[in-house]
């Protein structure tokens, strides 16, 4: 068997290259298939969704060949199987059709008996595409490293799906191992609560002593990766070769890793520093890429940044058709925040949400734009209240609370990127 490589410049990119082909359009009650280099994917999705997953699980091949150092045996013209259905009943059914038996409360499920993957939509678009990551490598992980058999310690084998399933897509390029700029599940600040709690017990966690929650398999792995510069590298490749070849992590944990209790006490000081800088008000919101987040609602939607923030620029990407988007001036709660808004029309408003009403604090004409592609946006928090500046031209103070700022849209879909914030 190969060693386990880990490649500790960790988030992996891999920009798509292959042409997939679409072998049919669904007719009622029947799936639409199509075939990758390595998979066969079959969905009900819409066509754009369906297309955009069978690209997703193609691109996540190479980095997870590379991380796992190995890559499961396919025969002459064989495709691994993934099923994506819109419905929990569609999902269960066909697991049921295969043979198996429908896993309790679950969204996704590898059955290795028939090497196939198979998940329902989640509630938001990001945890979706996460979930088929994470089905994805565990496919990929049992039958490349483990004789198609999971691993015996939970943490290992679901830690290992959570960490490289938290991404970054921007429809061309997927990044595996990432800090989600923003997420609806936030396991950041689960993990770091989890580990902060007084009687919490690391070492029952690392020999399975006892359930762990995903935020803390994901966090150890995680920290596995990332944490002291790479320092773990060696003791890592070691326990997750054995762990693999079915050992389990109570015999050989301290003969790698030595006291249990001394590195969990690590990993929470280390979770501090890895918390996710904006969390989301209002859906849907997601970090396709490093400095930039994409929203996109019917209504007025938002995201705040994590920590308190005096001032905040982005360059808002300008869409076709009509647009509204802009930077929140302020959050207090979901019932008493400020937005900042620019309009496709040509104008600008400041607009509070108090209660179940709206004040507007300033209207005024838009100034003429610099850039035809994007807006140049920037709040920013001074002794006399928020000011809001769109290409150069500000907009206040205005008289705000709070020490929250973050980014807005309306009844649109945009695109913010060169976000930065202090």
């Amino acid at each position: 068997m190969r060693n386990f490589r880990t490649l500790w410049f960790l988030p992996l990119l891999l920009v798509l290259a292959f042409q997939h082909l679409p072998l049919a359009q669904p007719a009622a009650g029947k799936l639409r298939s199509t075939e990758t280099d390595h998979y066969l994917f079959q969905s009900d999705c819409e066509p754009g969704v369906h297309d955009e997953y069978a690209r997703v699980i193609e691109a996540a091949w190479q980095p997870l060949k590379e991380l796992f150092g190995a890559e499961p045996r396919l025969k002459k013209g064989e495709r691994l199987k993934v099923y994506f259905f819109e419905n929990e009943p569609d999902w269960a059914e066909q697991i049921r059709k295969d043979g198996a038996a429908v896993p309790s409360g679950a969204g996704g499920y590898y059955w290795p008996t028939s090497r196939s993957v198979y998940l329902w939509r989640q509630p938001t678009v990001y945890y979706s595409r996460q979930l088929l990551i994470h089905e994805v490598i565990h496919q990929f992980h049992f039958l490349a490293r483990c004789n198609n058999t999971g691993p015996k310690d939970t943490w290992y084998t679901e830690g290992i799906a959570e960490y490289l399933s938290r991404h970054m897509w921007d429809g061309q390029t997927l990044t595996l191992g990432a800090l989600p700029l923003i997420s609806q599940e936030n396991y950041a600040e689960q993990a770091l609560q989890i580990f902060g709690e007084k009687d919490y017990d690391f070492k029952a966690f690392v020999f399975s002593e006892r359930q762990s929650a995903r935020p803390e398999q994901w966090a150890f792995v995680r920290y596995l990766h990332h944490a002291e510069k790479g320092a773990l590298k060696k003791k890592w490749d070691q326990i997750a070769r054995r762990l693999d070849q079915g050992e389990s992590s109570r015999n050989i944990f301290k003969s790698v890793f030595g006291d249990p209790k001394a590195l969990g006490s690590r990993v929470h000081e280390w979770l501090k520093t890895e918390q996710e800088p904006f969390k989301p008000v209002f859906l849907e919101w997601e970090g396709v890429a490093p400095g930039v987040l994409k929203g996109w609602s019917g209504v007025t939607t938002l995201c705040r940044t994590s920590l308190d923030t005096t001032s905040l620029s982005a360059s808002l990407h300008i869409p076709k058709g009509d647009w509204i988007g802009g930077l929140l001036l302020h959050f207090e709660s979901t019932s008493d925040y400020t937005v900042a808004l620019v309009k496709s029309g040509g104008s600008v408003s400041i607009n509070r949400r108090v209660q179940d009403s709206w004040k507007v604090l300033h209207s005024a004409a838009a100034p003429a734009r610099q850039d035809p592609a994007c807006l140049s946006l920037k709040a920013e928090r001074g002794e006399g209240g928020v000011t809001f500046t769109v290409d150069g031209v500000s907009f206040g103070p205005f008289d705000l609370p709070g020490r929250k700022l973050g980014l807005c849209l309306e009844n649109c879909n945009l695109t913010f990127s060169d976000v930065t914030w202090k």
